[in-house]
């Protein structure tokens, strides 16, 4: 045993570069495989959280478009009642403008200055006088 010892002490003296480079290969194997592994592991975490956020930008970009289409329909139907109220204020002022043209014509049928002025009054329309 002890000769045997003896030759790998010669030789580990003569070839002590090349034991070297054996021993920091392995160590840096070693190193760059736990390395490796904590990489894959942050690259997995990486992609993970970036899945996280694109389902949440997704979820938020869809509650936009659906709280969108809501306002929409609301603004859609408010137009409509708008439209609707419009329509009948114009209606009953129409009914009511023609009443009092009526009733002015009724009234001054014979005096048609007099009733171009109330007329004109009670309408907004301008009136033109003929030339003498």
């Amino acid at each position: 045993m002890k000769n045997f010892l003896k030759k790998i002490w010669v030789y580990a003296k003569s070839s002590w570069k090349v034991i070297f480079a054996i021993l920091l290969f392995i160590v840096l194997l070693a190193f760059m495989k736990k390395r490796e592994t904590g990489l894959v592991e942050q690259m997995n975490q990486i992609r993970d959280a970036h899945k996280k956020e694109l389902e949440q930008i997704d979820n938020i970009r869809k509650q936009e478009r659906d709280e969108r289409e809501k306002n929409e329909l609301m603004y859609k139907k408010i137009i409509e009642e708008i439209q609707k109220k419009y329509d009948e204020a114009k209606r009953d002022l129409d009914i009511q403008m023609k009443k009092d043209v009526k009733n002015m014509v009724a009234k001054y049928k014979d005096d048609p200055v007099a009733l171009a002025e109330k007329v004109s009054a009670a309408t907004g329309f301008k009136i033109i006088y003929p030339e003498d």
